[in-house]
């Protein structure tokens, strides 16, 4: 077994070149779906070996973010460790996924988010040893919602997703029927300006709310119809208080759960009494 972590690989590929305004100025109208020259960064576990199968999990920025500063800013490469999970971070295309909203330029352009996903997973099944079983994903904001898009039209390769100060889109919301059951966990702040909790009414743009958006995991994964709600005992941080909803009796032994930080705002929350990433991945190491 290794002592020491890995430094993440960058996988020094850049963007296709093919993306270039044409002569009067103005974006292409498709792009070119070349995946091998789009960018990610990939973190490998100190205990990777290459006789035990790992999880995979993959971390999805936010709007005009990048994979590195999501690395640096969640710290999910600690808690990963820990479990031997090997983390990727992709970049999105000019800074953003197509969430599955079909309003925005990333769906004019006709990226293929989902298929560079696929793209990710083949490619590093074949240069690690990764359980196929155990694929995870989670996002921030834009990236949440491309993360809930993941587990529309992906749950045959994924196990579970989380998302973070993120619900869905509306046009999402009402095309969503995924194939395989998948557990769902989801963080969201109540004082969210950004993607409200109780929702976002911005015509193509709307979002649903965080509570519609859960209950509509737990119809699709079989749960019980209404949550069991509780208060984190043990939470000391700034904010009011965590409130978890929970449903129970899924099928498949999966978790659907919401976490209310009340108070929150549009954060990726790393208080030492609550840390998203810490949350995350023990969600998914329990998961199915």
């Amino acid at each position: 077994m290794k002592s020491h972590f890995l430094a993440a690989i960058i996988i020094t590929l850049f963007l296709s070149s093919s993306c270039k305004e044409n002569s009067n100025d103005s974006k292409p109208d498709k792009y070119d779906n070349n995946f091998r020259e789009r960018n990610y960064l990939v973190f490998i576990p100190s205990g990777y070996d290459t006789i035990s199968s790992c999880p995979l999990l993959f971390v999805f920025h936010g709007a005009n973010g990048n994979a590195s500063d999501i690395q640096s800013g969640t710290n999910i490469d600690k808690y990963a460790d820990q479990f031997g999970i090997i983390v990727c971070y992709p970049d999105a295309v000019e800074g953003r996924w197509n969430d599955g909203c079909k309003c925005d330029e990333t769906y004019e352009m006709g990226i293929d988010d989902l298929g560079f996903v696929e793209f990710l997973i083949d490619t590093l099944i074949d240069g690690y040893r990764i359980d196929d079983k155990k694929i995870f994903a989670c996002g921030y904001s834009n990236g949440g919602h491309f993360t809930q898009n993941i587990g529309c039209n992906l749950s045959h390769r994924f196990a579970a997703i989380a998302t973070v100060s993120a619900t869905m889109p509306q046009r999402l919301y009402a095309e969503c029927y995924p194939e395989n059951s998948i557990s769902v966990l989801m963080i969201n702040g109540t004082y969210d300006d950004t993607v409200p909790w109780s929702g976002l009414n911005a015509g193509v743009a709307s979002l649903v709310s965080a509570e519609n958006a859960i209950r509509m995991w737990a119809r699709y994964n079989g749960c019980a119809t209404i949550p069991a709600e509780s208060y984190w005992q043990n939470y000391t941080g700034k904010y009011a208080g965590i409130l978890q909803q929970d449903y129970s009796n899924c099928s498949d032994s999966c978790q659907v759960i919401l976490l209310g930080v009340e108070g929150g705002g549009h954060f990726w929350f790393s208080e030492p009494s609550f840390s998203a990433s810490k949350v995350i991945i023990e969600f998914f190491i329990k998961s199915k």
